[in-house]
């Protein structure tokens, strides 16, 4: 039998965990074709959540598109990903593919792949950088036209959206709100890790997408329905106390949470104990180990210093800690400052820094 837990890739189906709130939040806003701005740290689920939505919760009265922007550096990698993702989406034959494309799409042209073991079909786009501006506007035309004659609905999810603001020679979310204004028929989901560059495309007053749509922030799986849902696969049962160090260690990242269910699930434990665990999440850290070392190694020594500081404690500017690790408030707020918007390690809650990634904190916990 399959490891049931999984930590790689999207837990959707049967592996799904929880969530129905937010499932049946998000039924009933693309029902009305409303528009959303996802959020919250990255490992908590949000694109497996998206994935149960579009995989297994809404019927075939919808199309659709999921684009992972995570990878994008260029105008072009955003309007060749997002035009090969919507190629895919739509109900195309081998047959009527292409010639289906070239009448909804007049300024992207495309190929044509099929795979051999299943024969399924991958459309590519073709797009000559200097006639960008027309095929960006031809494909939220052509998109809205097609939704419209097909009565339908479509969904297009935009994850990690906040990485259009590497895009610099061009200002994608003004070309966005230019066209989605008037899109009736499909709600657009931006799904974002990076709280404030995400929300700021949104919130700031001079940005293009302001208030164009509702924000929801994306709080942790309850606790309990983790622990029925680890008790329901594993293949013996686990108490509530071991399962409430698991989830206070992890933090609540549900990508974290599953490993350490992975792992015990893969190593058959009985009767398992908090130091069972103990032991499980320091073997993930040790597998982490190197490459943790490789990032770490080439940050500054203010970076470093204030790495260690916030994995010790929560009272990072009081004089003791200073003094500890010699260094002033001033450069460690410096610090803190550029670990959170250039080195993508932290961010910032309230008034206070948190870890991006619960492991990497874990593992600065022992230097």
């Amino acid at each position: 039998m399959n490891n049931p837990f999984i930590y790689e890739g999207f837990a959707t189906g049967e592996l799904f965990c929880g969530r129905k709130d937010d499932l049946n939040y998000l039924k009933e806003l693309v029902s009305y074709s409303n528009n959303l701005v996802l959020f919250s740290k990255r490992r908590m689920g949000k694109s497996s959540l998206l994935q149960e939505l579009i995989q297994n919760q809404l019927d075939d009265s919808f199309i659709c598109i999921y684009i992972d922007l995570f990878e994008i550096s260029s105008k072009i990698d955003f309007l060749r990903l997002t035009a090969k993702q919507t190629a895919n989406a739509l109900p195309f034959t081998i047959n009527s593919g292409i010639s289906e494309l070239v009448k909804i799409f007049k300024n992207i042209s495309f190929s044509i792949d099929i795979n051999n073991d299943d024969g399924s079909l991958s459309f590519n786009p073709k797009i000559i950088t200097s006639e960008f501006d027309e095929a960006i506007d031809d494909y939220f035309i052509s998109l809205n036209k097609y939704i419209e004659n097909s009565n339908k609905k479509a969904i297009v999810i935009f994850d990690e959206f906040q990485q259009i603001t590497n895009i610099k020679d061009k200002k994608i979310d003004a070309i966005i709100r230019k066209h989605i204004q008037s899109h009736k028929n499909i709600s657009y989901i931006f799904s974002g890790s990076k709280k404030h560059l995400l929300t700021g495309l949104f919130s700031n007053i001079n940005a293009p997408l302001y208030q164009m749509a509702t924000f929801k922030e994306l709080t942790p799986i309850d606790e309990s329905d983790f622990f029925e849902f680890a008790n329901k696969k594993l293949k013996y049962s686990i108490s509530q106390e071991v399962f409430s160090y698991i989830y206070q260690t992890c933090n609540c990242e549900s990508k974290l949470i599953q490993e350490v269910l992975f792992h015990i699930y893969k190593e058959n434990i009985k009767n398992l104990t908090i130091n069972d665990i103990k032991k499980i999440v320091n073997e993930i850290i040790d597998e982490k180990a190197s490459s943790f070392r490789l990032i770490f190694d080439m940050l500054s020594n203010s970076k470093k210093t204030a790495l260690k500081i916030l994995s010790q404690t929560k009272n990072i500017y009081s004089k003791k800690i200073l003094e500890k690790y010699d260094i002033t408030k001033p450069t460690l707020q410096s610090a803190l400052n550029k670990l959170n918007q250039e080195e993508n390690l932290i961010e910032q809650k309230a008034k206070e820094y948190i870890f991006d990634n619960r492991l990497f904190e874990l593992w600065c916990k022992r230097l």
